[in-house]
């Protein structure tokens, strides 16, 4: 509650026995009050006396009844003082307090009186205007106006259709209240309640379209039997209606409500219901029909399987003096591992972690958890906790510190940072333990992450806080826990001993404007663009606002609310700034697709104050003219199969293919966690696109496991998926999501939950005998340094490891790295790692930490590292402690010599430009501030609004690409640089494969006729009528499996570059070769524009292996742009005699006899946009050289289209192009997926244009373009090319119909990559 500063100089009452003259006080805070809520019959007093010229000490203030002493501070010199004064529920009425001062000798020397006045409201003097009406997330809003009301009193409100319910306040007397759980659809008669069951009330018509109809066309719910569920109860219903109202409303007693979630804005609705609660429970919702309901109940009977984790011993605490660390902990029969959580003073909330963090060994049927955590020679760690799951460790409590003193605020400064964030900028000081961490509100900040200058005893903290009403104060503590709070609207003594400095609130910062009205000051809202179509597209739009009364330095954030229901996707924050050239607020933002049709809802939020376009007129309403269809939920899986190998090709490929029928708005993304149930692994697999579209199309969720392996089962205990337009659907194994209830993507999959496992079996023999009771063993642990700068631009630590099991390590899975400070931190930091194994038993890891700034300090960080698996299901892990028995570098010193300007972020950029806000630290000193543009332009820039953590750029350029941020300081030095992706504001169209006409009442499944017979007769294939091409049996190979595989001699090794040349074998006078090489890369944004070009000078060449059956070889060459690197690219060969199959992103590839494999990487790349992609060009060409009395009569032709990657595999994976020269010919196959970033990602592939390809009479060639989308790190990519000898009569016509057994033959040029 908003409260006021009141100056109020009262009478001084003078005793004849002590005339002190020169005593004076005054008072801050409100003593006349209204109830905080309008049925109260008492109010709340929270003040402060200031007395000052005090020519006595006061040594004692008698307690004056009935309020209560917050407590009295006295200046260093005694002569002022601070009283602060707090009662609740004090009833209405006038109370009179009476103060006494009394000196060393209990003598009273100076007395005063202070009156409270809590008033009753008087109904006679208020009038209640209703302004608008509408709804919003299944909920009845009322906007009114409440006349000569208290400012800022919460209203108890009770209707006719529903229940009580609190109203919140707008500003100047304006007030809505939100009514759900409906009862009844008629007039709203809205009761105020007060004391003494009096009220006031107003009517409503409720703005409900009451010329409706509805019928129930389906309805079902999943699961729809009794089982015993992992789920936690959160069950779904799918309610489907027949409607003419696209807005019906739809309710239900208990939460979550309905959400709507498709249809097609003309007289089909669909809902989806959840349940969530214990079990057998019957759910009721009401659907609108007219002007009434129909009613429907669910019943579900549902168990629940608990988990049987045992913990046999709790632990202990050991004090190994330099810290203290939790010892002994046992656990058996670990069937999940949710979460792992820690909470230590003074956070009053846990962190969260995952396995592996703190298992020490073992797996899941005995497993041994350790955690150390760093003392502070003056620490006191209280009530130290651990919970794995539901079950909580032992609790750890030291006392014993010599430090009683709290830290000191010295002086106190606050600003507003952005549209919701504070700066607070404080000094502190605490001269003994120093100073650990600040709290504002529900935010922790630690010593490290806000210092910009001092040290840990005199500082001086800089940090950003968000904006919330009920932020009233900032806490400080230092490392042994004494903490002082300082209350906001407060005086204290600060600077100086002796004199008081007032501590601002920070919501008067935020306040709006007394003048400012939301009825009468909006006096247009207007749009670049009205009345849409947004079917399949997304529309970029700006808002422009005419107010006034309004401060135009503010920001403020408008949201959209397309669902008219509750909604899966949570609103994008679009903030409104003041152009000072149109003297309008404007705001962009996108209007998303598929949404319905009618005024499309948005909301303005001033800070605390939230107005929706209901409450405003026509005129201002946002209309959306036509949507053929809703989609407002994210990606519904409809089928599942799972898939394994069997082990063959060498390893273990296992996992799940989820098809996504009829997604109108597409699947863009996701990926699902799984959870092994012996040695506890979590992978994180994306899926990959494997047939279909990304409207109706299924995805691979691939896992590959080694085949030395133990078998266990393999559990899905994670999933999200988003949609093109950024809805989301999630799924969550253990305990349901019940903040904010998320839609499952698996919800029509729930009557069998077994879908979620997979069970391997693999072959025990290939074990070793003690495999299985031994944990992974650390053979090696160097740290690259002993100490860091960890206030320094480069703050980057490398670890070098080698992990020892007599079955080796995983190859998939890597262990994580934390570490942890004297605040009980534990950070894992943005860290890398690569494995490398060095035999079939030890495995190398180079791990790279970039650590945050300031942690650490002081007193540095240990080091700690969880998570090595075997392949025989065991797991191990090293905390500080065992790394030290171990003689193992174990500790980094942190040290403060170096203060350097960092960027570390930024707040959002528009691809129009304008305005920038560029955080970090220590940033005072900042001169200038150069930008680097896509096309090498470089702008200087002044920095304005500039503090030590964050400064503002404005008339940022436009631009659809990443710019570069460094900046400069007075002393001449750079800062780090910084890349910012702006956002596009670019309209965006769903483009869907043409959809075939209907045929009347189909009989059969439709079918695609392949372009030839595939050698069916000769058991050579077979079409596939789902996909339309030849699916070929070994060893028959080819578009038409026409061709098998003849041997040739090693290619010849080019020195130069990774191009490859093939001569085939010929008893003919025609000789004829083929190659294939890479040719350039480029950058290619969204509209098909070339933005770079790259070409490849030179390559260094290397020879790795010259045997009689393989050789490999690389190349290595950088890619650069204006002399500077910018990237490089590795094209590793290999030439195999033998056919093998190879695993790549999750998918068997069958290299053929006499195959080259090239294995092409390219490094970290920095993408002018998000948006763009790199195309990599590769050429391939077949050449016949002969003499001149045959050149007349050859002839050359080729094709492109789709193909399968592997044998015997009914899937379109790939595309193939091939070109042909007489009777022979090129063939190229592209896998449609690559490695980006280590995540298995869907990719495309080009035929360029025919331009950039060469045809005459003897030779033929093509480019081929591979689409890499974005990535941070690394893209791998997987091409395959083969060629054909073919002896048909008319070879040149393209692929011939089946006629018998040819004679054609392949040789392999296998082009591709393997992780």
């Amino acid at each position: 509650m908003k409260k006021k500063l009141l100056f109020i100089f009262i009478f001084l009452e003078f005793f004849f026995y002590n005339p002190i003259k020169a005593t004076e006080h005054f008072l801050n805070g409100d003593l006349i009050k209204y109830p905080t809520i309008s049925n109260a019959n008492s109010c709340t007093f929270y003040f402060s006396v200031i007395l000052t010229n005090l020519e006595q000490e006061v040594s004692q203030i008698p307690l004056v009844a009935p309020f209560h002493f917050e407590g009295y501070y006295p200046s260093k010199d005694k002569k002022t003082l601070i009283l602060k004064m707090s009662k609740e529920e004090l009833p209405f009425g006038n109370t009179i307090l009476k103060f006494s001062l009394l000196n060393s000798s209990s003598s009273k020397f100076y007395s005063f009186n202070v009156t409270c006045s809590c008033n009753k409201f008087n109904l006679a003097n208020y009038k209640i205007i209703p302004l608008s009406s509408g709804y919003t997330a299944n909920s009845l809003m009322l906007v009114f106006k409440f006349i000569n009301f208290p400012e800022n009193t919460n209203l108890l409100i009770k209707s006719n259709i529903s229940g009580l319910v609190i109203s919140n306040y707008l500003g100047n007397n304006n007030y809505y209240v939100e009514i759900n759980k409906i009862q009844s659809i008629t007039p709203v008669n809205t009761s105020i309640l007060f004391d003494n069951s009096e009220s006031l009330s107003f009517m409503v018509d409720i703005p409900l379209q009451i010329d409706t109809y509805t019928e129930i066309q389906s309805l079902e719910y999943y699961p729809n039997n009794n089982i015993t569920s992992k789920n936690n109860f959160l069950n779904f219903g799918n309610l489907k209606l027949k409607t003419n109202s696209s807005n019906l409303l739809i309710t239900r007693d208990g939460d979550p409500s309905p959400f709507k979630v498709g249809g097609n804005n003309i007289d089909e609705i669909l809902y989806l219901i959840p349940f969530l609660g214990s079990s057998p429970t019957t759910f009721s919702f009401k659907i609108q029909n007219g002007a009434s309901f129909i009613e429907k109940s669910i019943t579900f009977d549902m168990g629940y399987q608990e988990n049987k984790m045992v913990v046999v011993n709790f632990g202990s605490y050991q004090n190994n003096g330099e810290y203290n660390s939790l010892e002994g902990v046992e656990i058996k029969n670990i069937s999940t591992i949710d979460s792992i959580f820690m909470m230590a003073p003074p956070k009053t909330f846990e962190n969260l972690f995952s396995f592996p963090f703190g298992f020490i060994g073992g797996n899941s049927n005995q497993s041994f958890f350790s955690l150390p955590l760093l003392s502070h020679p003056s620490y006191i760690v209280n009530v130290f906790s651990v919970r794995i799951g539901s079950i909580s460790l032992t609790s750890f409590n030291n006392f014993g510190s010599t430090d009683v003193a709290p830290p000191l605020l010295l002086a106190y400064e606050i600003s507003i940072s952005s549209y919701d964030t504070i700066l607070f900028k404080l000094k502190v000081s605490d001269d003994q333990s120093g100073i650990k961490s600040i709290q504002s509100h529900t935010n922790f900040f630690m010593l490290g992450e806000s210092l910009v200058s001092g040290n840990s005893l005199n500082a001086t903290l800089e940090f950003r806080s968000p904006f919330s009403q009920f932020l009233s104060s900032i806490i400080l503590c230092d490392n042994a826990l004494n903490c002082n709070t300082y209350s906001f609207d407060s005086y204290y003594f600060l600077q100086s001993p002796n004199i008081i400095s007032y501590i601002t609130p920070p919501n008067q910062l935020f306040s709006i404007p007394k003048e400012f009205d939301i009825s009468d000051c909006i006096l247009d809202i207007s749009f670049k663009h009205n009345d849409l179509t947004v079917t399949d597209k997304s529309i970029t739009n700006v808002m422009y606002l005419d107010m006034v009364n309004f401060p135009t330095d503010r920001d403020f954030i408008i949201g959209l609310l397309p669902n008219p229901s509750n909604s899966f996707l949570k609103p994008p924050i679009n903030i409104a700034t003041y152009n000072n050239v149109t003297k309008k607020f404007e705001c962009e933002f996108i209007v998303p697709a598929n949404i319905n049709t009618g005024p499309l809802q948005y909301y303005l939020t001033f800070n605390s104050f939230l107005v929706y376009s209901f409450s405003f007129p026509n005129r201002f309403q946002l209309n959306i003219k036509e949507s053929l269809y809703v989609d407002f939920i994210g990606p519904i899986a409809t089928k599942v199969s799972k898939y394994q190998n069997g082990g063959s090709g060498g390893s273990n490929v296992f996992g799940w293919k989820f098809s996504f029928e009829n997604d109108i708005n597409g699947f863009k993304e996701g990926y699902i966690l799984v959870r092994s149930s012996i040695d506890m692994s979590i992978r994180n697999i994306t899926g990959v696109l494997s047939s279909g579209t990304i409207f109706n199309g299924t995805y691979n969720f691939s896992v590959n496991v080694s085949i030395t392996c133990i078998s266990q089962t393999y559990s899905i205990f994670y999933a999200k998926f988003i949609d093109t337009q950024g809805q989301q659907t999630e799924y969550k194994m253990e305990i349901a999501n019940t903040n904010g209830i998320m839609a499952s993507p698996f919800y029509r999959l729930l009557n069998d939950e077994s879908f979620r496992d997979i069970y391997l079996v693999c072959n025990p023999s290939l074990l070793s005998s003690s495999g299985t009771t031994v944990n992974p063993s650390l053979l090696e642990f160097i740290i690259s340094q002993t100490e860091l700068e960890v206030f320094s631009i480069n703050r980057k630590v490398t670890f070098s490891y080698n992990a020892h099991h007599p079955d080796g390590l995983l190859g998939s899975i890597h262990p994580t790295i934390y570490l942890s400070s004297y605040d009980q931190e534990f950070i894992s930091g943005i860290q890398s790692t690569t494995m490398t194994p060095l035999n079939s038993t030890v495995m190398k890891y180079i791990t790279t930490i970039e650590v945050p700034i300031g942690f650490g300090y002081p007193g540095g960080f240990i080091v700690n590292c969880f998570g090595f698996i075997s392949n025989a299901g065991t797991h191990s892990g090293f905390t500080s402690n065992l790394l030290k028995k171990s003689g193992f570098q174990y500790k980094i010193n942190s040290v403060i010599n170096i203060m350097n300007a960092i960027l570390t972020g930024n707040s959002g950029l528009s691809s129009n430009g304008g305005k920038l806000i560029i955080y970090g630290r220590f940033l005072s000193s900042i001169t200038t501030v150069t930008v680097q543009y896509n096309n090498n332009k470089e702008i200087i820039y002044t920095p304005i609004q500039l503090s030590d953590t964050q400064f503002l750029l404005d008339h940022i350029s436009a631009t659809d690409y990443y710019i570069t941020i460094t900046a400069k300081t007075t002393s001449g030095t750079s800062s780090s640089s910084l890349i910012v992706y702006p956002k596009l504001f670019k309209n965006t169209t769903l483009v869907k494969p043409s959809t075939p006409t209907p045929t009347p009442t189909p009989t059969s499944t439709p079918t695609i006729k392949c372009k030839n017979t595939c050698g069916e007769s000769n058991k050579q294939g077979y079409c596939s009528v789902t996909q339309g091409v030849c699916i070929c049996y070994s060893p028959w190979i080819g578009v038409d499996c026409q061709s098998q595989i003849v041997t040739v001699p090693p290619p010849k090794i080019n020195e130069t570059n990774p191009s490859t040349e093939i001569t085939t074998p010929s008893t003919s006078e025609i000789k004829y070769s083929s190659i294939v090489s890479i040719v350039s890369l480029r950058e290619i944004d969204y509209n098909d524009n070339v933005v770079n070009n790259y070409t490849f000078d030179k390559w260094v060449f290397k020879s790795i292996s010259d045997t009689q059956n393989k050789k490999i070889y690389s190349y290595f060459s950088n890619i650069t742009m204006n002399n500077q690197v910018v990237s490089n690219i590795t094209s590793t060969l290999e030439w195999n005699s033998q056919a093998s199959i190879v695993q790549f992103a999750g998918q068997d590839i069958s290299l053929n006899p006499s195959s080259i494999k090239y294995t092409i990487l390219i490094s970290k790349y920095k993408f002018l946009n998000q948006l763009n992609t790199l195309q990599l060009i590769m050429s391939a060409s077949i050449q016949a050289q002969n003499n001149p009395q045959t050149q007349n009569d050859e002839c050359t032709s080729k094709s492109f289209g789709n193909s399968s990657s592997s044998p015997n595999q009914d899937e379109i994976d790939s595309n193939y192009m091939q070109l042909q020269v007489n009777d022979h010919s090129f063939y190229g196959r592209f896998i449609k997926r690559c490695l980006l970033d280590s995540r298995i990602v869907p990719i495309s592939n080009s035929k360029l244009d025919e331009n950039q390809t060469e045809q005459k009479d003897n030779k033929i060639s093509s480019f081929i373009g591979i689409n890499i989308p974005w990535f941070s790190s690394e893209a791998i990519i997987d091409p395959d090319f083969s060629v054909l000898l073919s002896h048909s009569d008319n070879p040149c016509n393209g692929i011939n119909q089946d006629s018998g057994l040819t004679k054609s033959q392949l040789i392999g040029i296998i082009v591709g990559s393997k992780r």
